[in-house]
Formats: C-alpha cells, sequence, structure tokens
C-alpha cells in the first residue's frame, strides 16, 4: 500500500523539522527501498498505489504489479486491496511503503506463522500494525478505527468474534515522527534512505 510521494500529502508529522518537499523526499525513499525488501523475497508483488500513477510507472520494476486503491477511506481501500492480491494469489503478506526496517527475516517469520494461523498480525508501537498477513480473505477492516491507538486493540476484538487466532510478532516502530526516525535509523540497511539521511543534521536544516 503505497501514495505519490508529493509533497504536503506524506508524511505531513515531519513537519517541522522537515519541509513538506524533504518530507516527499523522504517518504520517497522509503518507499524505494521497501520495493528492494520485498523483491528480494521469492513472492509475488503487488503494489496498491494512491495518488498520480506517473511515479510508480517510472520508478517500479516489471516484476511488480501495480492498481490503482479503490474505496472512500484506508478501512475500504485496504479491504479492496487485499480481496484483490488473495484472489489472485495465496497467502498474502500486506506491509505499507514505509517499511524497509521490519527486514526480510521479519518477513519470513510472518509467512512461517501463516501456516498455524490464519491471521498475522506486526504491532505497531502506536496502537497499529505495520504488517497483515493473511491465508484467505477476513473482514478485518471496514469499520476499523484505521490510525489511532486502537486499531491492533478492535481488530484481535474482530479476530476473536469470527473465530480467527491471530499470531502476533514483535513490535515495531513507525516513521511517523522525527523522534522516529532516530530511533529506526540504526535498523536500516544502507539504501535511499540512510544515504538521504546521512546528507541531513539532526534535525535537518536544509
Amino acid at each position: 500500500m503505497a501514495k505519490a510521494p508529493e509533497a504536503g500529502r506524506v508524511k505531513t508529522r515531519l513537519c517541522p523539522p522537515l519541509t513538506p518537499m524533504q518530507a516527499a523526499c523522504l517518504h520517497e525513499a522509503l518507499l524505494l527501498d521497501t520495493l528492494t525488501l520485498v523483491r528480494a523475497l521469492p513472492a509475488h508483488r503487488y503494489l496498491a498505489y494512491s495518488g498520480p500513477r506517473l511515479w510508480f510507472d517510472r520508478h517500479c520494476p516489471e516484476d511488480v504489479c501495480l492498481f490503482e486503491q479503490q474505496g472512500v477511506d484506508l478501512a475500504e481501500r485496504l479491504d479492496r486491496a487485499v480481496r484483490f492480491v488473495l484472489s489472485q494469489h495465496r497467502p498474502l503478506l500486506c506491509i505499507g511503503s514505509d517499511s524497509p526496517h521490519l527486514g526480510s527475516a521479519y518477513l519470513r517469520k510472518a509467512a512461517e506463522r501463516l501456516v498455524e494461523h490464519p491471521v498475522v498480525l506486526g504491532p505497531a508501537l502506536d496502537g497499529g500494525y505495520c504488517l497483515v498477513g493473511l491465508n484467505t480473505y477476513q473482514p478485518l477492516f471496514i469499520d476499523m478505527p484505521m490510525s489511532t491507538d486502537q486499531l491492533l486493540t478492535k481488530t484481535l476484538d474482530r479476530c476473536r468474534a469470527l473465530d480467527l487466532s491471530a499470531g502476533l510478532l514483535p513490535m515495531q516502530g513507525d516513521f511517523d515522527t522525527w523522534a522516529d526516525v532516530e530511533n529506526l535509523r540504526s535498523k536500516l540497511d544502507d539504501g535511499h534512505t540512510l544515504r538521504l539521511l546521512e546528507v541531513w543534521d539532526t534535525p535537518p536544516k536544509l
């Protein structure tokens, strides 16, 4: 799931200390590194995009299947994207565009947990989740409090209501604030994001 890197529409919680253009550059670097991460795995790769398609046509490799997000809000867009990919291949791991710090071992662990559970979640420090794994389509997202600190709790409640066991992975952070960037920097492999951060002060003063 990815937004086009447009200034003022991505990573807005990083402004300040970043300018909207700098935040868009960081978003782009994270997205490029996330593509590198998923392309290293033996899997079919799909990218559900929002915003102008031009960036994705220019930067996405041919082995990544592009399709546009559909829906009135994030919950509906996520539901429709997951439903579409599961109609093509299964099981599914879904991550956001700012996930290079998860690493391939974390994604492989998620795939292994899907052998034991129909649902796998990667909890995030903010109360949401950074990864969703599904063996088959499940109505987990509609009417969920997306982007709130109740998302994980409410999703686990729904799993119980649907009689689905959920495997939980180790908790991870997100690149939402500059403090998050500083905390997660050590988890990044050499790539677009780390090289961008190396040319900035802390906080950046460009």
